[in-house]
């Protein structure tokens, strides 16, 4: 018993120790061009701004300080291509690493910490899109879907627009998602704590939230509501 606690022990203060790494950055940015497969799901962790664009083949090319590229790590399994930093602890850089990649055809984007990814040149697929954001990361974008779901688990925020027959959004904690220039005919927004939601539906609207979150709309929908808390929904 002593020693399995004394094994535990040893390996709680070699993850501690490995988050405390620091990694500097040198300040000179260099880019690079990797080879990546097919993919349809994007996740991005960590200090990355990712520019997706929707092209005909699978590219990607990568900036960063010189010293410093070589943690940032691609991982292609199951047709998700995540993108993320290796070895842990802490990355001291004056700006998150680039990364630019096309494909033509997605079916998730999600971001965990403080990245980003910004749908340059807008998205259109007849399939559905979702997308989660775990923590104070960002995505951006024109879409035209025929559903497009977005959640959010902390303080992270959408900025979307185009079109769509539907927008479903869940806020956990207190994320932002700024939708009004994303027409759809119909949405829903799901709010656990402070988030806002901001949404433009035609046809109907289905509101909950618990807490002091808030949903704002533009157009004239038919409007179904359950606040539990000092939150709100109103017209814009």
């Amino acid at each position: 018993m002593k020693y399995v606690a004394s094994i535990l022990l040893s390996l709680t203060v070699v993850c501690l120790l490995a988050a405390c790494v620091r990694h500097r950055g040198s300040g000179r940015v260099i880019t690079q061009t990797r080879s990546v497969a097919a993919f349809q799901k994007i996740s991005v962790s960590g200090p990355i701004d990712v520019a997706l664009m929707q092209g005909p083949t699978q590219d990607l090319v990568i900036s960063g300080d010189d010293n410093l590229l070589k943690y940032v790590e691609l991982k292609n399994e199951n047709g998700e291509l995540t993108i993320k930093m290796r070895n842990g602890g802490r990355f001291d850089v004056e700006e998150n690493f680039k990364v630019r990649v096309s494909t033509p055809n997605l079916k998730a984007i999600n971001v965990a910490g403080s990245g980003s990814i910004t749908l340059q040149g807008g998205y259109s697929s007849e399939e559905e899109l979702s997308s989660e954001i775990a923590g104070s990361g960002n995505i951006n974008g024109k879409l035209d879907v025929p559903l497009f779901k977005a959640s959010i688990a902390g303080s992270g925020s959408y900025h979307v627009e185009g079109q769509t027959r539907k927008v479903a959004v869940t806020v956990m904690g207190a994320g932002d998602f700024h939708g009004f220039n994303l027409l759809a005919e119909n949405a829903s927004a799901d709010i656990a704590g402070s988030g806002t939601v901001e949404v433009s539906a035609s046809v109907n609207l289905q509101a909950n939230i618990a807490g002091s979150g808030d949903v704002r709309y533009k157009g004239n929908p038919q409007v179904s509501s359950h606040i539990g808390g000092s939150g709100s929904v109103r017209k814009e």
